[in-house]
């Protein structure tokens, strides 16, 4: 499955090369949601009342489409793919703490 929110450089950015490329999958995982929640997390606090309205309405006829969510945060947050590379940057500052890498 293919990550929307992970730039194409991911696994040289969280240092993972050397890993095995089950071992990066399994990382990648676990980054992937951690960063899902933060990013949407953040996104919905940029939302007004009326956005939040417009977002309901799109997950109700969408529930399972992740791509039309991400469209609708990109056209509504302005600076959605500004806090998308907070997020990364974050998380990525905090595996490091965690692992000293």
């Amino acid at each position: 499955m293919k990550n929307h929110l992970l730039p194409d450089n991911v696994i040289e950015m969280l240092g993972l090369s050397a890993l095995s490329p089950t071992e990066q999958e399994g990382v990648l995982e676990k980054f992937s949601g951690v960063l899902f929640q933060a990013v949407m997390l953040k996104s919905l606090e940029a939302l007004n009342e009326e956005q939040k309205d417009k977002l309901e309405k799109v997950m109700e006829k969408n529930p399972e489409d992740l791509d039309k969510m991400l469209a609708f945060f990109r056209l509504e947050v302005p600076d959605f793919d500004q806090i998308v590379q907070d997020s990364i940057e974050e998380i990525r500052r905090a595996m490091v703490g965690v692992t000293g890498k």
